[in-house]
């Protein structure tokens, strides 16, 4: 029990780690732009509240040691990245939504900070932005009563066999899920589907389970 005792603490601890990553790579992606636009773009106004939206969120999940949040704030940090990046792109970034849960049902549901943020901050830097005449994105969410199924597709370029390994954003956030799925017995799963418009456009398919344990000192639902 001792020794099982340690791995929980010491899982827990790298966890934490591995989400604390998140903050300053979100907020110093936005900021770079911000900054590029200040005194210039009558709209700075708008994007500054955004990102103080987020900044707030962020800060909140780290001031409780919290690597997870509700379904509800993590679209809350996603509508205020694309409204930023609507901005920035402006008509030419066209983004949709297709949610069948009421607010009080997305706040019910837990999921990795940032999950879905980093997908599509992907979608839109990697995909969008790399493909002329790209600028549509999606994302969709339905439950059931095994969980969560949440889509994001984009019709950018595409990721290549030549891309480089993305061990930044994406590399952590695996490695967190990884974490986490080590202590229940259903996993986070996130996979993808290349090319689905014929020779570009990507879609990430993201399952959360109805149960999940993000608390690594309950000892229930243990996998290994």
């Amino acid at each position: 029990m001792k020794l099982e005792q340690v791995r929980r603490e010491s899982d827990s601890l790298r966890i934490l780690a591995l989400s604390n990553f998140f903050n300053p790579h979100f907020i110093n992606n936005s900021l770079h732009w911000v900054q590029s636009r200040y005194r210039k773009d009558p709209e700075t106004a708008t994007i500054i509240g955004r990102l103080s939206d987020n900044v707030h969120i962020l800060y909140e999940n780290t001031q409780k040691a919290r690597p997870w949040h509700s379904l509800y704030r993590e679209l809350e940090v996603v509508r205020n990245y694309l409204r930023i990046q609507q901005v920035r792109f402006g008509r030419t970034l066209n983004a949709e939504f297709s949610i069948t849960l009421s607010d009080e049902e997305l706040k019910s549901v837990k999921v990795p900070a940032m999950l879905l943020q980093i997908h599509t901050e992907n979608a839109v830097e990697k995909g969008i932005r790399n493909r002329k005449g790209a600028g549509n994105f999606f994302l969709g969410i339905k439950c059931t009563d095994d969980g969560c199924s949440i889509v994001i597709e984009d019709d950018g370029r595409g990721r290549r066999d030549t891309d480089s390994p993305r061990k930044g954003s994406t590399f952590v956030m695996n490695e967190l899920i990884e974490l986490f799925n080590n202590y229940n017995e259903v996993p986070v799963t996130v996979e993808y589907d290349d090319f689905i418009f014929g020779e570009y456009g990507t879609r990430v398919r993201i399952f959360i389970p109805k149960h999940f344990n993000y608390e690594l000192s309950k000892t229930e639902n243990t996998r290994r």
